[in-house]
């Protein structure tokens, strides 16, 4: 059993003893607070957690809190009294929901399908050399690639894998277009060099195809790329705020 297996199994035993006063609601208005108390039950069942645990635990529990005040939050609001979570201890400096899938879409939009995943194993995931990518990635599809990948980011964040594929929403969108639709018209290097794959669903493609004569060379280079393409992203959203006007 996974610690969220038994996380689960102790929140289901104790949640369904409890005596909702469930008088003058409706059907649909039911449904949503019950949701919202079970969230309120599941913060307090963390905040109080049962098990001791190492500073990664810790880690993770304070992640879990935090993941289940934002949602309570974004869509339970109108159930949300303060008193409610007022004494649990909420992780302020980690990114929101929103936070998070800003900076992965813009991950995502940086580059190609190809150099967005691996650069995503290579800044997200711990243990992924260029050479362990090479050597082990290279006759995948880009599907496989994908998947695997968002398992392994759940495992080591911690978060729930349909949480993870929310976040990466728009990865699969292009990975399920034609290579063509995610092929920019301008970069006609790329155009002709696959040029007899255009028609292919992007997913299917196997990372090989992308490779030029240095394999290692070429993973680093996309890296960069995505990279300098995240930064210089950021800090046009940066530049574009604007200044807060003060009175003299």
């Amino acid at each position: 059993m996974t610690l969220w297996e038994r996380d689960f199994n102790d929140i289901f035993d104790s949640v369904i003893k409890i005596n909702f006063d469930i008088n003058n609601r409706s059907y649909d208005d039911l449904v949503r607070w019950l949701h919202f108390k079970s969230n309120i039950y599941m913060m307090s069942y963390y905040h109080c957690y049962p098990y001791s645990c190492d500073s990664s635990g810790k880690d993770r529990i304070s992640k879990r809190i935090r993941y289940l005040y934002d949602e309570t939050k974004e869509k339970y609001s109108e159930y949300l009294n303060e008193t409610d979570i007022n004494n649990f201890k909420i992780v302020y400096n980690m990114p929101s929901y929103h936070e998070i899938k800003r900076l992965i879409n813009d991950i995502i939009n940086a580059g190609y399908p190809h150099q967005t995943i691996i650069f995503c194993y290579r800044t997200l995931i711990e243990g992924w050399t260029i050479r362990r990518i090479v050597d082990d990635l290279s006759d995948s599809t880009l599907e496989k690639i994908f998947t695997s990948f968002v398992n392994e980011y759940s495992s080591q964040s911690q978060l729930p894998a349909f949480l993870v594929n929310m976040y990466f929403i728009r990865m699969k969108e292009k990975l399920s277009n034609k290579l063509k639709t995610n092929t920019s018209k301008k970069d006609w290097a790329t155009a002709e060099k696959l040029s007899e794959y255009m028609n292919w669903v992007t997913g299917n493609t196997l990372l090989s195809l992308y490779y030029g004569k240095n394999r290692e060379h070429d993973i680093a280079d996309w890296c960069n790329k995505v990279k300098n393409k995240v930064l210089n992203n950021a800090l046009k959203n940066m530049n574009s705020v604007s200044p807060v006007k003060t009175e003299m």
